[in-house]
């Protein structure tokens, strides 16, 4: 029999606050994707190449031994070329190889090196703007600055090799307090891009300096060391650890100013005596002429070093040679 017909109405309609509560359960699991969506974490590139990180501890204390070395290398420089020279610590930084080779200019003047007891091998590298008026310097010029961009010649070369040779002696006393390594120059090469002796993404420790001569030429020298190559003597470049040796580096730079200073050459004169002439004089002068000075016979004369009034001095004969004798020193000059 069928049912009635109010029945079957019954069991279809549904009551619309159920209808409510069904939208409602049916919106509420975006809700919840929306909420997990905004929870989830940044993602961040991680960089494989450069994963390897150099404990900033460590860079510290390179960051020390180069300050050092920066005022122990101005000095065996001064006395090296007979100039005033000056060298600062610019940064100490992570880089690839390829990264510190690709910021190399070419042509320059790099050179590798051994560190011995140490494995491996280290670079460095002199850009042409003070390679060039080093190179002048120790050829008897004046090591003016100089805007040039061309090759190095063979000459040029080996000179600047003599260059690099008193950087990395002096590069030997700077780590001194923390292992005896001897820097010994090995090749030198124009172009950065022939340098095949380190992988490219090896993680290298690079030291910049800049360094001034005169006042006038001015360039910056760069310092290339893989840091596995320090693994060995990783645990002695904290900064606990160079602290310990702080004071007795200070001592050994002050030993260092004391035998660099002692080797530079002054020039000294003694001065007979002036007098002005005019041109016309000048023109005339002959052989036998005599000429009469500002000073006495009696009087002392000035004796000057680098140009400034020093010493005051009887001159006289030593043995086969003419001399002087030292009589007083002039004060305030």
């Amino acid at each position: 029999m069928a049912p009635p017909e109010d029945e079957e109405e019954k069991v279809e309609e549904t009551p619309p606050e159920e209808v409510v509560d069904e939208e409602t359960t049916e919106e509420a699991p975006s809700e919840d994707k929306e909420e997990d969506s905004e929870e989830e974490p940044e993602i961040m590139e991680y960089n494989f190449i450069r994963s390897g990180r150099i404990p900033e501890e460590q860079r510290n204390t390179v960051s020390l031994i180069y300050s050092s070395y920066a005022q122990a290398v101005s000095l065996s420089l001064s006395a090296f070329l007979r100039a005033s020279v000056n060298v600062n610590l610019i940064k100490v930084e992570q880089q690839t190889f390829s990264e510190y080779i690709n910021s190399l200019a070419t042509p320059t003047c790099i050179c590798s090196f051994d560190m011995q007891p140490l494995s491996g091998i280290g670079l460095i590298e002199t850009n042409p703007s003070i390679s060039f008026p080093v190179i002048d310097r120790l050829l008897g010029g004046e090591g003016a600055a100089k805007e040039e961009a061309r090759n190095f010649t063979e000459v040029e070369t080996a000179i600047a090799k003599k260059f690099v040779d008193q950087l990395l002696t002096t590069l030997d006393s700077a780590w001194k307090y923390i292992l005896n390594i001897h820097f010994s120059a090995q090749e030198v090469q124009t172009n950065p891009a022939f340098i095949r002796s380190v992988p490219q993404q090896e993680v290298c420790i690079t030291i910049t300096l800049n360094m001034t001569v005169n006042e006038d030429a001015t360039g910056i020298i760069t310092i290339c060391i893989p840091y596995v190559n320090l693994d060995p003597i990783a645990a002695k470049l904290g900064t606990q650890q160079w602290g310990q040796y702080s004071i007795k580096q200070t001592e050994a730079i002050q030993q260092a100013h004391h035998r660099n200073f002692s080797k530079i050459e002054l020039n000294l004169s003694a001065i007979l005596g002036s007098t002005d002439l005019t041109l016309l004089e000048v023109l005339a002068l002959e052989p036998g002429d005599i000429i009469s000075l500002n000073q006495k016979a009696k009087n002392p004369i000035d004796i000057r070093i680098e140009g400034a009034n020093k010493f005051k001095a009887t001159p006289g004969i030593w043995g086969k040679f003419k001399g002087i004798s030292i009589t007083s020193e002039v004060k305030g000059e």
